[in-house]
Order: C-alpha cells, then sequence, then structure tokens
C-alpha cells in the first residue's frame, strides 16, 4: 500500500485502514483481511491461484497468500484471535481461503469518514457484527492503561505477564483467564497488537526505527519490521498511524 493513507483502531484487535493498495506481489499475513471497494470501485485481487477482477467485499483468512491492486479501499486487518476474528473464522471462513459477501454490497462514498460509525456501517451491511460497548472492571482497565503507560516511557521490554500479573495481584492463569473474558481477546494477543501500534506511531511520528521499536519492547528495528509486516503483510513505513 502506498504513503497516503489513512487509518482508524477501530476495536480491540481490528484495524481499518484506506489507501491505494499496490501490493501486486503475492504475500501472507498473520490477520484476517477484509476488503469493501470504495463506490464498489473494481480491484483485482490474485488469491489461491486466481487471479481476477471484483467489487464485492471479500474476507481473506490468515496465512492466505494473495495480492491486491485497487485505486481506492478500505482494508480492515483483524487478528484471528480477537472477537470479530473468531466470528469471521467460524462463521464465513471455516476453513475456506477466501469469502465473497455476493449479499451485500457496503456503502461507501469517495469523501466519507473513517470513523467508527463507517465501520459499523460496513459490517452491519455485510451482516457482521459491530463493536459492542464493553463494561470492562477496574483492575483490567487500569492494567491496559499501565501497559500504555510503559510503552509511552520507553519501558516496553518490562511488560510480560509476570508483570502483569504482579500489577492486578492475579497469578497468571487467574489474570489470562480474566482479561480474556474481558477483552474477548488473549493477553498474549493484545499486547502483540499493542507493541506493533505504539510502535509504528513513534515511528511515524518521526522517531528512529530503532527507539521506536525498542520503546514497545521489541528487540530491535529489525524484530519489529519482521513482526509488523508477518502480521499486516505491510512494512511500518507504508501506513501513517497519527
Amino acid at each position: 500500500m502506498n504513503t497516503h493513507i489513512q487509518q482508524f483502531t477501530y476495536d480491540v484487535g481490528c484495524l481499518a485502514i484506506r489507501g491505494t493498495s499496490v501490493d501486486a506481489v503475492g504475500h501472507t499475513h498473520r490477520a484476517l483481511q477484509l476488503i469493501v471497494p470504495i463506490e464498489a470501485q473494481e480491484y483485482l485481487l490474485d488469491i489461491a491461484g486466481t487471479r481476477q477482477k471484483d467489487s464485492r467485499a471479500a474476507l481473506i483468512n490468515s496465512r492466505t497468500r494473495h495480492a491486491l491492486q485497487a485505486n481506492d479501499i478500505l482494508v480492515l486487518l483483524i487478528d484471528p484471535a480477537c472477537h470479530l476474528g473468531k466470528v469471521l473464522g467460524k462463521q464465513l471462513l471455516n476453513g475456506r481461503d477466501h469469502h465473497f459477501f455476493a449479499h451485500a454490497r457496503a456503502a461507501m462514498t469517495a469523501n466519507c469518514t473513517l470513523d467508527k460509525a463507517l465501520i459499523d456501517s460496513i459490517l452491519s451491511a455485510l451482516g457482521l457484527p459491530v463493536c459492542r460497548e464493553r463494561h470492562i472492571e477496574p483492575r483490567i482497565q487500569r492494567l491496559t492503561e499501565l501497559v500504555l503507560h510503559m510503552f509511552k516511557a520507553g519501558d516496553g521490554d518490562q511488560v510480560n505477564l509476570d508483570w502483569a500479573a504482579a500489577q492486578v495481584h492475579l497469578s497468571r492463569s487467574r489474570l489470562q483467564h480474566v482479561f480474556r473474558d474481558q477483552l474477548d481477546m488473549p493477553w498474549r494477543a493484545w499486547l502483540l497488537w499493542q507493541r506493533l501500534l505504539h510502535a509504528a506511531l513513534l515511528a511515524a511520528n518521526g522517531a528512529p526505527l530503532t527507539e521506536s521499536a525498542i520503546a514497545a519492547g521489541f528487540s530491535d528495528a529489525a524484530h519489529f519490521s519482521r513482526t509488523f509486516k508477518s502480521t499486516f503483510g505491510i512494512t511500518p513505513s507504508a501506513i501513517s498511524l497519527g
């Protein structure tokens, strides 16, 4: 994807990106990928050995090799471990490489604003669950805030399960159970997602890549870049998270 990209963190484990896709070289990544063309414009998708033009919304499974070319498109990158990712994997993909939404088109205009209301309307049009309001218990809410504070302080390397359990006075196993119950996402997957986004945000705002990576808890810039590309299919420099 090019550098002129809007982004919006829709929900835990769900990143929305709008821009011109030039992923002409086949690649794979961990995140599920929901493709929504702007104003039903045609895009070119190469997936599972088949190259085709289409204008329908499409869902690509995790680790499925694909290439995408489009003039203007919305992409939702969804962690398979989050609530929406589990719903998509079980109800629509069920082990398949991809799924086309033949029954519905999401209404998106060229001048639309990338925000929660827009993503809600798109998911609803496709018959998918929207982000639901969570009432997180105070100790887990405080823990998520502490994690982000540690990142901002440049101490991301100190954040791990033992540290987190100590902050909320729970055993490791109990914390993992409570965290998953509260956020619909495992602690480990949530923490990695937060590390990636925070490091990318720092880099997008001008911090050196190595400094950004270490602040979020990665061992070095190469580790961060590899993990980011493995998760999202693009390099950190390809998008601006400001």
